[in-house]
C-alpha cells in the first residue's frame, strides 16, 4: 500500500519587511510589539508608517531593539532611544519604560539596508535585503 504523503501549508505572520533607499525620513509611529522572540533574544518592535511626500508615503518601517534584560542598562539602544523620544527627560531608578513613549508621535529618522549574510559570512541575495530605521534625529511632532 502506498502512502501519500500530504502537502503541508503555513500561513504567513508579521508585517512583510520592505526595502527603501537608505536616507532621511519622517514617520510616525502607529504601533509596538514588545517581546518576540528570535531564538534566545527578546526584541521590541516599532513600527513607523512615513510621512514624507514620495514614493516611499505610507509604507511601514520598522525599529527594533534587544530587550533581553531584567534590568535595562542606560548604555542600551532602547534606553537612549527612549530618553530622546521622551524630550530628554531620564527616567528615576526603578521606574518602567513604557513604549507608550513613542505612539503617535512624528520623528525624522534615518533609514537603512540590512544586508543578512549566511554562516559563511557571505552576503545573500538581494531580494532578502529589507530596511530598518537605525536612529531617531528629531521630533517632528507630538
Amino acid at each position: 500500500m502506498e502512502q501519500q504523503l500530504s502537502e503541508i501549508e503555513f500561513e504567513v505572520e508579521g508585517t512583510d519587511l520592505i526595502r527603501i533607499p537608505d536616507g532621511i525620513y519622517q514617520g510616525q509611529c502607529i504601533k509596538y510589539e514588545p517581546g518576540l522572540c528570535f531564538g534566545k533574544n527578546k526584541k521590541l518592535f516599532l513600527h513607523f508608517q512615513i510621512t514624507t511626500e514620495g514614493e516611499e508615503f505610507g509604507k511601514v518601517i520598522v525599529m527594533c531593539f534587544n530587550v533581553n534584560y531584567k534590568k535595562l542598562p542606560k548604555g542600551s539602544k532602547y534606553f537612549k532611544t527612549w530618553v530622546f523620544a521622551n524630550k530628554g527627560i531620564r527616567p528615576a531608578r526603578g521606574d518602567r519604560l513604557s513604549s507608550k513613549v513613542f505612539m503617535n508621535k512624528v520623528f525624522k529618522f534615518t533609514a537603512r539596508t540590512v544586508k543578512p549574510k549566511f554562516n559563511t559570512g557571505q552576503v545573500k541575495p538581494e531580494f532578502l535585503w529589507y530596511s530598518v530605521i537605525d536612529e531617531l534625529i528629531e521630533i517632528v511632532a507630538g
